[in-house]
């Protein structure tokens, strides 16, 4: 039990140093931005569909619709 202590709230919690601590804000920060990333290419997808349909009706209504 020496890796954990009880909290001002009185919760039994896992003792963690400062380097841990920062590691972990760290994955966290980093699962977000996979997150943000995702939905990013996601959103990119869709403009490129969205790109690609209003090129084709140009096309369409140039060559005489």
């Amino acid at each position: 039990m020496d890796n954990y202590y009880i909290n001002p709230q009185g919760m039994v919690v896992e003792y963690m140093d400062d380097n841990t601590k920062k590691l972990n804000e760290l994955y966290a920060q980093l699962e977000i931005l996979k997150i943000k990333f995702k939905k990013v290419i996601m959103a990119a997808r869709i403009y490129q569909k969205m790109i690609k349909a209003i090129k084709a009706e140009i096309k369409k209504l140039k060559d005489g619709g």
